[in-house]
């Protein structure tokens, strides 16, 4: 857990299971699946104490703050270097309303997280990433090149 600005935000490890998927308590039924141990980091203002043991809450963080979906996309958009949402790897919080629970931002958190050290090291390492993808992408192009050259030139 980590505090920004007097608010509570926890670190949290999120996977996504399909419908199929179980984990066996008794190891010669076998592992885990795939997805069960494909997990996102992620910073999130939740409740763990509600989470246990309000089942209203649960659901609505299971499917609204923590949707597949959603999370994806804010952790694409943490690691651009300027996008519309500061956000790095925070996809907000829970609170209480008239209606039940809705789901909240904190821009100051966004900032925060988006501008931390871990962050931007990140940021880093993809961008070196998609540079050397695409350098081999040009490789491999160059070289088909060559080859339907070598082909025109018999």
């Amino acid at each position: 857990m980590e505090e920004y600005k007097n608010q509570r935000v926890y670190n949290c490890k999120v996977s996504w299971y399909k419908e199929g998927d179980v984990i066996f308590s008794d190891p010669k039924y076998g592992g885990e699946s795939i997805d069960a141990t494909d997990y996102r980091d992620v910073l999130a203002q939740i409740d763990p104490h509600s989470l246990q043991t309000n089942e209203e809450y649960c659901i609505f963080v299971m499917n609204y703050l923590l949707d597949k979906k959603r999370v994806m996309k804010y952790l694409e958009e943490g690691l651009k270097e300027n996008p519309e949402l500061l956000c790095g790897k925070y996809v907000g919080g829970v609170r209480k309303s008239e209606k039940g629970y809705e789901k909240v931002f904190s821009p100051a958190i966004g900032r925060a997280s988006h501008y931390s050290k871990a962050m931007v090291r990140q940021r880093d390492e993809h961008r070196k990433e998609r540079k050397d993808r695409i350098q081999k992408e040009i490789q491999k192009k160059q070289e088909e090149i060559k080859n339907l050259q070598n082909d025109l030139d018999r």
